[in-house]
């Protein structure tokens, strides 16, 4: 009678088991530590970015869109000080395409604006709300928007090194080509 009664404890809890594995996959749980879960971050491209204004750390008003010429937008913090390569092609793509502007969106304290100051990146940089940082649905920093003059996102991602922000700009160079044919 034991036996009958163990194999039937067993199989309870068996199946217990199996459901909540099926109720995590379900709901998406299981998924968030992959690098699966990082697809679905940003704002797909063709999409508008939110809008917003606000003041930069030299007191100049600045916007998104702009009107007039693409943006590339730097979400990041502090953390953004340890990615060396990655402070080198912001520099460098700030420098280099006058077409584009620049802006680094600090999404902390004034610590965080203190250490992006320091580290002389070449782009004004804009202290954002958790809030704004929400509506650009994205987990990890630093992640890099390429926006159009009407605040279009031509290409998004997370970015550590200078060939992710490589990347970027390439796919946001093909972008508006590929979205011409197709209309075509």
């Amino acid at each position: 009678m034991n036996l009958v009664a163990f194999a039937i404890f067993a199989a309870v809890v068996l199946v217990l088991v199996l459901m909540c594995l099926l109720l995590i996959a379900a709901l998406g749980v299981g998924r968030l530590a992959l690098p699966i879960a990082r697809w679905n971050d940003g704002i797909l491209p063709g999409r508008r970015a939110p809008k917003w204004e606000g003041k930069d750390s030299g007191g100049r008003s600045r916007r998104s869109p702009d009107g007039t010429k693409g943006q590339v937008l730097v979400l990041g913090s502090r953390g953004l000080a340890a990615f060396v390569s990655l402070q080198a092609a912001i520099r460098a793509l700030a420098s280099k395409r006058t077409d584009l502007e620049v802006l680094l969106l600090s999404v902390g304290a004034d610590l965080d604006v203190d250490v992006l100051t320091y580290l002389d990146l070449g782009t004004p940089i804009v202290p954002i709300t958790a809030a704004k940082l929400l509506e650009f649905n994205t987990r990890a920093l630093p992640y890099v928007f390429f926006l159009d003059a009407n605040g279009v996102v031509l290409a998004q991602g997370q970015t550590s090194t200078d060939d992710d922000l490589s990347e970027l700009e390439r796919r946001a160079r093909v972008l508006p080509h590929v979205l011409e044919i197709s209309k075509s």
